[in-house]
């Protein structure tokens, strides 16, 4: 009797129906907190993988090499395709060693001249210098090598 008692009462389904409804929530709740923290790890994730230093190290070792290059070419002449015959195998090997050792960590780099018909002097050697890691592309404006003779 007492049995059928406890089937015919409401009272305890109802605090199992408010306790499955709290603990639905609960879940619901934590789902959505994990997806916040989620969203804002996601977005600084690029900002801290911008590989920044290193285009940083690639143009100041290019722009080294270019004026030893423009030693090792002893350019003295204003003409752009004297100076880009001189110069041209010196920057090729260059351009290949750094080209294996960037490839070696899944980044492209390329370097190479640029024709600037504007100036005349050849105190300047323009340079482009590519470089993209999946991610990240950047290519240089023509980046302007001061050469001192």
């Amino acid at each position: 009797m007492n049995m059928k008692k406890l089937i015919i009462s409401k009272d305890g389904q109802w605090i199992v129906l408010s306790g499955f409804a709290v603990s639905i929530a609960l879940i619901i709740l934590t789902v959505f907190l994990n997806q916040a923290v989620m969203v804002g790890q996601q977005a600084s994730q690029p900002v801290l993988e911008f590989p920044k230093q290193e285009i940083r190290e690639l143009m100041a070792e290019t722009r080294q090499e270019v004026v030893s290059a423009a030693i090792k070419a002893n350019i003295s002449s204003s003409n752009f395709t004297e100076v880009k015959r001189n110069m041209t195998p010196i920057l090729d090997n260059y351009t290949r060693q750094v080209s294996q050792l960037f490839l070696s960590h899944g980044q492209f780099v390329n370097i190479s001249l640029y024709n600037n018909q504007s100036t005349n002097t050849s105190t300047h050697v323009w340079v482009n210098v590519t470089f993209t890691d999946g991610t990240t592309y950047y290519r240089s404006a023509p980046e302007i090598v001061e050469v001192i003779k």
